[in-house]
């Protein structure tokens, strides 16, 4: 079983890091194979869609998802690996994720906001082979891809948002972690 990685939270300067891309000849090597194992088990233990490296404190470019898994959590699951991808097109037109808008595991703040997003992207990259795929995802899909390929270059959703909007999000961020300091000062 591959072990949980512990998830960099928001301000820490990792997040606004660009990645390094793996050699090709590295792909799949024990190392890679084992950084995408246990980004899988923290993304499923702590419940997203996807996960980058960055938020793991890798600075490597990978990113896993899991597009149906996380809808319902009783889905079966159906991981996904992208090394070293490259976004190469994206549509036009433009959506938003439904509902309360775009989360982050790395801005844990009880925050989400709509986030315009490509409606679709094509997307290259490699396997653990050393074969290299392109990709086109729509919808749902495509939100996740452009999200979890900001965190590669170094880029949270909220860099996204109006500058009210994101002001909003840091002031928030800013009473839970205040609060939550608080708390664990009080069961000292």
């Amino acid at each position: 079983m591959s072990e949980i990685m512990p998830m960099v939270i928001w301000p820490d300067i990792r997040l606004t890091e660009i990645v390094a891309q793996f050699a090709v000849e590295d792909l799949g090597s024990p190392m890679v194979r084992g950084i995408a194992d246990s980004m899988l088990e923290s993304m499923y233990h702590y419940r997203g869609a996807g996960l980058a490296a960055t938020q793991v404190g890798v600075p490597f470019a990978i990113f896993v998802t899991d597009f149906t898994w996380q809808a319902s959590h009783e889905n079966p699951k159906s991981p996904r690996v992208f090394l070293n991808p490259m976004i190469v097109n994206a549509s036009e037109d433009a959506q938003q994720l439904a509902g309360k808008g775009e989360g982050c595991l790395s801005f844990p703040y009880q925050f989400n906001a709509p986030v315009t997003r490509h409606h679709s992207v094509t997307l290259e990259f490699y396997d653990f082979d050393g074969e290299k795929h392109t990709e086109e995802f729509e919808g749902y899909e495509a939100i996740v891809i452009q999200h979890e390929f900001d965190h590669l270059l170094g880029s949270l959703f909220i860099e996204r948002l109006s500058p009210l909007k994101k002001d909003m999000a840091i002031r928030k961020a800013k009473k839970v972690r205040k609060r939550a300091m608080r708390e664990l000062g009080a069961g000292q």
